[in-house]
């Protein structure tokens, strides 16, 4: 409920930042480094957040890239593309991510997404 214009079109800016592997930059501008895990499962949060129909196709594509940083025998997700490092803030990220965009998000668990 906090500026809410203003949070819409942050949502609708990060879905033209997509790359064509479907994440998302780490730097815009900046330096050419490897997608990040935590970013996208970010950006999936913010959109299951603002408004999952309108921008569902922008959360099938992260969940999409984002099962692609999961590493295959224990479950845990990957920093990114480069990284054998499980990290486990992206894994939070990516969970609350899937739960979200799968279930919806209640009231009460957006004050996590601040």
């Amino acid at each position: 409920g906090i500026c809410p214009d203003v949070v819409r079109d942050a949502a609708e800016w990060l879905t033209t930042m997509f790359l064509p592997n479907g994440t998302l930059p780490s730097w815009v501008g900046g330096p050419e480094i490897p997608a990040q895990s935590d970013i996208l499962s970010q950006a999936v949060r913010i959109w299951a957040a603002v408004d999952p129909q309108h921008f569902g196709d922008a959360i099938e594509r992260g969940l999409g890239a984002l099962a692609l940083l999961q590493d295959p025998v224990t479950g845990g997700m990957r920093y990114n593309t480069q990284s054998r490092h499980l990290n486990s803030w992206a894994a939070a990220f990516t969970i609350q991510a899937v739960k979200w965009a799968q279930n919806g998000v209640k009231p009460t668990e957006l004050k996590w997404l601040i």
